[in-house]
């Protein structure tokens, strides 16, 4: 669970056993469901193995889309408003 959701969760008063016993639940889910779904995809895509340094950086580019996105969309909004004063998302 990302920070700030973990920080409202907590600050929300929900018990700190509770909390902590659902996010080990779901990091072992999350564990087991990548780990079997890679092993399946190696199972499937044979080939994929003599490429796996290029479906590595494939998979980090496209995690990088969201981030470059958003840089983009702030710098295209400051560059509209440039006298603006920065008020940071919350």
């Amino acid at each position: 669970m990302p920070g700030p959701l973990k920080t409202r969760a907590l600050s929300g008063r929900m018990d700190r056993r509770r909390f902590f016993t659902w996010s080990a639940v779901g990091a072992a889910l999350w564990v087991g469901i990548v780990t079997l779904l890679s092993y399946a995809l190696g199972q499937a895509l044979p080939t994929l193995q003599d490429k796996l340094v290029i479906a590595v950086l494939l998979i980090a580019a496209v995690s990088l889309l969201p981030v470059a996105f958003q840089w983009w969309r702030h710098r295209r909004t400051r560059s509209a408003h440039p006298d603006a004063p920065y008020d940071p998302p919350d």
